[in-house]
């Protein structure tokens, strides 16, 4: 569409301008299925129609509902963020961007769309272990085949609740209709350890490979699993050597005539192998949660760090995970998290130029207390401006144009020899205001005070106006 021109005389009040199609919208997205506060992201159909693009995300509030701003006659689609009850999804319940429901908004100032998010099915059960005391922490780990990579992929997994010195249970969501194998792993406040595989009897299977799946749908979900762990002894951890008592009784040195036990040493037990705790690196809303501060072992203390210039298009990195240890990461904009921005590195877009930038690395490790760091913000800079001035019939004409900024916003100040006059760039105007201008040439100075994301920007240039 063309750029809409603003006209003014110097001196005089800009005349009224008339919204049409290209303006924006106010789209409100009804969701159910999902509490308030959970993500809800949207995709805009490009002008090739072949592919969907990230627009933006937002929150749900408390009845459910999320506002864009959309343009009519366009094609979107919307996505969900996981929640304790459900997996990820977009819009029509797919699970891809290339598979989800797509609509077209309205020719009017506003429109609403329904999104109905579907519930994950559920997995139930209880998880026995030998007594060994007070239990710290455990969680249930669902694991999928993938038939690409030839190996089980984990999918979800969730914390033992109602924990007992034995046993406890669980609630884990799982993919609808997919087999699914569970593994259980529990950490005691004495630092020893069960786990195990999910079994048809009482004894955990050796290996993945033997365990029992189980199949959950929507109208049929598998609940009074039994998971049967086994203990799995603790590595033993070096440490200083007691230094002697000064007082009491020393234990004897065997005396050289003593003859050497002929008791053969007993065989050692053939080792079990653990599953696997949690590796994913994007964990679900239903994490397992923090061990008691009683916990022993904590994690080392890791700064969350951001390294690089904070401009658009340049790339920032997050602090590395210390060796051995799990990170997951989150980057967030002026302190709320960006949409699929789960990597170490980031690329600042125009949705950040003049936003502050933070990341929360979250650290995990098989044994040890979960702990997140979240770093100092940085402010992105601004998307450079550039103004220019031209001649037209009777009139001056100024364009604002900044990268990957399309409607640029705020103050334009235009000074025509001596006679200056300040106007408001609005979205509307597309970056252009033309501004009614005597003939004959005139030294003309413009000067763009910027927007929210836009940098100032100034000109001078002597045009003849026919």
């Amino acid at each position: 569409m063309l750029a809409l021109a603003v006209v003014a005389a110097l001196g005089l009040a800009l005349p009224a301008q008339h919204t049409d199609a290209s303006d924006l919208q106010q789209l409100t997205v009804r969701t159910t299925g999902i509490p308030a506060g959970t993500e809800v992201g949207l995709f805009r159909l490009d002008s090739t129609g072949t592919r969907l693009g990230w627009q933006e995300s937002a929150s749900t509030d408390a009845t459910g509902a999320v506002t864009f701003a959309t343009v009519p006659g366009q094609t979107y689609t919307l996505w969900a963020a996981e929640t304790a009850t459900t997996f990820p999804q977009y819009l029509g319940g797919a699970a891809s961007l290339d598979a989800a429901a797509r609509f077209t908004t309205p020719d009017a100032a506003t429109s609403e769309q329904a999104f109905a998010v579907a519930p994950a099915p559920l997995v139930t059960g209880a998880v026995t272990w030998p007594d060994q005391g007070t239990t710290a922490y455990g969680e249930v780990n669902l694991h999928t085949w993938d038939a690409a990579a030839k190996t089980w992929a984990l999918a979800s997994y969730a914390p033992i609740t109602d924990l007992t010195a034995t046993g406890g249970t669980f609630t884990a969501k799982a993919p609808a209709g997919v087999a699914v194998a569970l593994s259980a792993f529990v950490e005691r406040a004495d630092r020893s350890t069960a786990s195990g595989w999910l079994g048809s009897g009482t004894t955990a299977p050796a290996s993945l490979a033997a365990a029992t799946t189980v199949t959950a749908t929507e109208q049929s979900p598998v609940t009074g699993v039994a998971l049967a762990l086994v203990d799995v002894a603790p590595s033993p951890e070096p440490g200083p050597s007691p230094e002697p008592s000064p007082s009491g009784p020393q234990s004897p040195s065997p005396s050289p005539t003593t003859p050497a036990s002929t008791t053969p040493a007993p065989t050692p037990a053939p080792p079990v192998t653990a599953p696997p705790r949690s590796t994913t690196n994007t964990p679900t809303n239903d994490a397992p949660a923090r061990p008691p501060a009683t916990e022993p072992r904590t994690v080392p203390p890791v700064a969350a760090k951001i390294s690089g210039k904070p401009r658009v298009g340049a790339r920032l990195t997050a602090t590395a995970a210390p060796r051995g240890w799990t990170a997951s990461y989150t980057w967030k904009r002026d302190g709320r998290a960006i949409a699929r921005a789960n990597a170490r590195a980031y690329r600042p877009t125009t949705s950040d130029a003049g936003r502050r930038l933070s990341v929360t690395v979250s650290l995990r490790k098989t044994g040890y207390a979960p702990a997140a760091s979240t770093s100092k913000a940085v402010r992105v800079a601004k998307v450079a401006s550039k103004v220019r001035v031209a001649a037209a019939k009777r009139a001056v004409r100024v364009t604002v144009k900044a990268k990957g900024v399309a409607k640029p916003t705020g103050k334009v100040t235009v000074k025509v020899g001596k006679t200056s006059r300040t106007y408001t760039l609005k979205a509307r105007h597309r970056g252009v205001l033309t501004v009614k201008a005597p003939a004959g040439r005139a030294k003309v100075r413009v000067t763009y005070q910027g927007d929210a994301r836009v940098a100032k920007g100034t000109t001078t240039k002597t045009v003849r106006v026919r």
